[in-house]
């Protein structure tokens, strides 16, 4: 995560790099992955989960999220909820 030019916390391109790595994994045969995703809002409170998630599919449209967080599929296992609320550390 970093500040952008409007002093907003941003995340940096997560998903362009799942995406990126699952088209390399189909080009060379390998298997590619599951993704969990957290969907989150404007004040780091979480809208949805969406667990496993196989590649290349679509999630529903969340129209109060701000933020997504990608990470691989299995990662989170149940230990984010709706309603939590994130912080950002150093």
């Amino acid at each position: 995560a970093y500040k952008n030019d409007k002093g907003e916390i941003s995340l940096f391109r997560t998903k362009d790099n799942l995406i990126r790595m699952n088209k390399s994994a189909e080009r060379m045969c390998m298997p590619q992955f599951d993704i969990d995703v957290v969907f989150i809002s404007k004040d780091f409170k979480v809208v949805a989960v969406r667990e496993n998630m196989p590649p290349w599919r679509m999630s529903p449209l969340y129209l109060n999220a701000r933020y997504t967080l990608e990470v691989k599929g299995g990662y989170l296992k149940g230990g984010v909820k709706p309603g939590q609320q994130l912080a950002l550390e150093n």
